[in-house]
């Protein structure tokens, strides 16, 4: 008993247990052993049941997880063939197909597939293997989502068969896809797709069938006839129809072209309709059998054409250049009246200082006082508009108001003899005047300018060259 209280291991304890039990049968303390021995029976087959749950959670779910989960839980229930964890051992058992089934399906969304007919296999395989799985209806779904994106691509390629008019590729496709989801709802916009395709490819190939007899108009219109008569449901009949129709207008493409033609060359006829008509039918007829001869009439009555609108062009040219003297003329004249209107005003604002101020009577004014001579009118009022440095130079360059063409800008103490002397220079389009005085202000060209209001005091101011200003002229 002793050395039983002294071991703790539990195999230990039971295998000494069960000797002294067996060399001792009589002894005092038997039935005390005996429930010590059946608490560390337990006790152990729980540590055994723990051990396996464990070392089956350690296991990589893989293809051979299986076996090896299996494997441990029978090694269990060996051992212990009537445990009280049988029941939770056979449930594991059964939940080993579903999380391997889990464990693929997850792997299976993570990294599907690139191709349809690939991916689809993967998800039957999946089914066939798990088909008690907990996502068996997910993987439906997921095959049902496949259809409608494999129909939707099928459906993308046949533009592009569509745009190089040979369709085989995309029919063989169709017929894939059919052969593995024809139960699937989008196998039925596959099948249209299909017969669309088909009948695409007959149309090609009853269109080169008529163009071996196209010299012949009713033989080539005979077997769109019976192609129609044979496939009354197919997908392009209204493509067979308008090449049947063209066959009928034919005749009357040809007696429009006649017609057309006898009013082309009739002389009598304005030479721009006759052109015009020809264009109206090539517009229409750009190609077939009568475009050819339209454009060499067309081409014909070209010189003819050309020389009218000559004239035309002459005559039209001569009555713009009339208008154009006229209004030139007119603006002219208007110009002339307001600058007579703003000098007769400027004349009378210098009556009361006309002991200084002379007004020559010419569209310039004498200072008495300085000896200089100034245009009556600056350059806002001559031209109606204000002008950067720049073209206020040009201006003056240009000037030949009264005779003279000595014009010049003024310095600043020429033009605030002007303004900041009494007795002031009565009128003024402007705010400021340009001056002769540039220079350079750190990155900028400026130029020192003069106020027109009247004051004693004169403070320079300068102004960018790119500013809007006006001109005072003066001349010595």
């Amino acid at each position: 008993m002793a050395d039983l209280a002294v071991s703790k291991e539990l195999d230990a304890q039971i295998v000494r247990m069960m000797q002294y039990l067996k060399a001792h049968p009589e002894d005092v303390h038997r039935d005390a052993l005996e429930t010590r021995l059946e608490a560390a029976s337990r006790e152990m087959e729980k540590r055994d049941y723990e051990k396996t749950v464990l070392d089956v959670s350690r296991l990589s779910v893989d293809e051979k997880y299986e076996n090896k989960a299996l494997s441990l839980y029978t090694a269990f229930l060996a051992k212990y063939p009537n445990s009280r964890y049988a029941k939770q051992i056979q449930e594991a058992i059964g939940g080993i197909r579903q999380l391997l089934g889990s464990a693929y399906f997850e792997a299976l969304k993570k990294r599907p597939p690139a191709d349809f007919m690939a991916r689809y296999a993967a998800y039957q395989a999946y089914l066939d293997q798990f088909p008690d799985s907990n996502e068996r209806q997910a993987i439906v779904r997921m095959i049902g989502e496949l259809a409608d994106a494999y129909a939707d691509a099928i459906a993308h390629q046949a533009a592009s068969c569509d745009e190089k008019a040979h369709w085989h590729s995309c029919i063989a496709e169709c017929d894939r896809f059919l052969s593995v989801l024809a139960d699937k709802p989008a196998a039925e916009r596959v099948r249209q797709l299909r017969a669309t395709l088909l009948d695409k490819q007959e149309l090609t190939d009853l269109i080169a069938e008529a163009s071996r007899v196209a010299d012949d108009w009713n033989k080539a219109r005979n077997v769109y006839l019976d192609y129609l008569k044979k496939r009354p449901d197919t997908t392009q009949r209204a493509a067979v129809e308008a090449r049947i129709a063209e066959f009928d207008t034919e005749v009357e493409r040809k007696a429009r072209w006649d017609k057309t033609a006898a009013f082309a060359n009739d002389a009598r006829q304005d030479i721009h309709a006759r052109i015009k008509r020809l264009e109206r039918f090539l517009a229409s007829q750009d190609v077939g059998p009568y475009a050819a001869a339209a454009r060499e009439l067309r081409q014909r009555l070209e010189p003819e054409r050309q020389r009218v609108l000559q004239d035309q062009e002459l005559a039209k040219a001569r009555q713009q250049a009339l208008a154009r003297q006229q209004a030139e003329a007119a603006r002219q004249e208007k110009a002339l009246q307001r600058i007579r209107r703003l000098r007769d005003q400027a004349a009378r604002q210098l009556r009361p200082v006309a002991g200084r101020f002379k007004d020559n009577g010419d569209g310039t004014v004498f200072d008495r006082k300085t000896g200089l001579t100034w245009c009556l009118l600056d350059s806002k009022m001559e031209t109606g508009t204000c002008m950067k440095y720049r073209t206020a130079q040009a201006y003056v360059g240009r000037l030949t108001t009264g005779g003279h063409s000595d014009w010049r800008l003024p310095n600043a103490g020429e033009l605030a003899t002007l303004y900041k002397n009494t007795p002031f220079f009565p009128g003024s389009g402007s705010a400021w005047y340009w001056t002769s005085e540039s220079f350079v202000r750190g990155y900028h060209r400026v130029v020192d300018v003069v106020t027109t209001t009247p004051e004693t005091v004169f403070t320079r101011v300068s102004k960018s060259e790119e500013n809007c200003g006006a001109v005072r002229a003066v001349r010595r």
